[in-house]
C-alpha cells in the first residue's frame, strides 16, 4: 500500500513538473514579427520611377526580348527646353522591370515646365547623341508626334522610336502622380508606368 502512493506520488511530480515546464516555456516563447520599413518623404528630391509592365520586344518571334529604353527629362520655361535633369539609358526585360531615378528639387525652382521623352533604341547611337538631337530639334518633333507624321519622326530620328511624350507642369506639384504610356510598336504591345513623388520606400 505504501509502495503504491509512493508511485502515485512520483506521478503527480512528473505531472507538476510537466506543466511547469510548458507554462514556462510558452511564457518565454520568442515571435518573430514581420516589420515593413515605412515610406520615406524627401522632399529635397523628386523620384522618377519607371515600371515596365508590358514589353515592346516580347511578343514577336523574331524580337530580341528586351526594350533597349532613353529617358529623358527636360526642364522648360516655354516651348524649349532649357536645361536636361535627367538622362538614362537602360535595357528592360523579364528581370529589369522597375528602376528609380532622383531629381535634386532645387534644380525645379525655376523651370514651369518639365518635357518627358521615353524612346525605343534600334542603332548605335550613344545617350549623348540622342540627347542633343532631342533637345536641340524639341519643337520639330513634337510637331511630327503629335500629328503622325512618320516621314519627319524617321528624318529627324531615323531608327530610334518614340514610344511617348508628356510635358508636366512644375508648380504646384505636391503629391504622386503617375502616368502611363501604351502603344503598339511593331506589332508588339507596350505599356510603361511613370511615377513623379517625394516618396521612396
Amino acid at each position: 500500500m505504501k509502495k503504491d502512493s509512493n508511485q502515485n506520488n512520483l506521478l503527480i511530480l512528473k505531472i507538476k513538473l510537466l506543466l511547469w515546464l510548458c507554462i514556462t516555456g510558452c511564457g518565454h516563447k520568442h515571435v518573430a514579427v514581420k516589420q515593413t520599413l515605412p515610406a520615406i518623404t524627401d522632399s529635397s528630391r523628386l523620384y522618377v520611377r519607371l515600371q515596365a509592365l508590358d514589353l515592346t520586344e516580347d511578343v514577336s518571334t523574331v524580337s530580341s526580348g528586351n526594350d533597349e529604353i532613353v529617358l529623358l527629362i527636360y526642364a522648360a520655361d516655354s516651348l524649349v527646353p532649357t536645361a536636361t535633369l535627367l538622362q538614362t539609358y537602360m535595357v528592360r526585360d523579364n528581370s529589369h522591370r522597375d528602376t528609380t531615378f532622383s531629381i535634386l528639387s532645387s534644380q525645379l525652382k525655376t523651370p514651369h515646365k518639365l518635357f518627358i521623352w521615353l524612346l525605343e533604341m534600334d542603332s548605335e547611337r550613344s545617350l549623348a547623341e540622342i540627347k542633343s538631337l532631342v533637345q536641340k530639334n524639341h519643337q520639330s518633333l513634337l510637331t511630327a508626334y503629335r500629328t503622325g507624321n512618320s516621314e519627319q519622326l524617321r528624318h529627324w530620328l531615323a531608327d530610334e522610336d518614340i514610344l511617348s511624350f508628356q510635358e508636366i507642369p512644375v508648380h504646384g506639384f505636391c503629391c504622386e502622380k503617375e502616368w502611363h504610356f501604351t502603344g503598339i510598336h511593331l506589332f508588339d504591345r507596350y505599356h510603361y508606368v511613370l511615377t513623379l513623388s517625394h516618396t521612396h520606400e
